[in-house]
């Protein structure tokens, strides 16, 4: 669901962001995903996938 909604928004040329806590192991699935680090609190990671840049 996560690689279809990506593709989505890549389409439509947005990012996609999302909210983690820092000790969730699926921080591992979202970087493999192409998810990056944009923000943090003392608890949480804010993650996001950007549309990939034009050729």
């Amino acid at each position: 669901m996560i690689c279809r909604l990506i593709n989505k928004a890549r389409k439509k040329n947005v990012p996609v962001s999302l909210t983690v806590l820092k000790q969730n192991p699926a921080i591992r699935l979202y970087k493999r995903l192409g998810f990056s680090f944009t923000g943090e609190t003392e608890i949480k990671y804010e993650m996001t996938v950007w549309p990939d840049p034009a050729p």
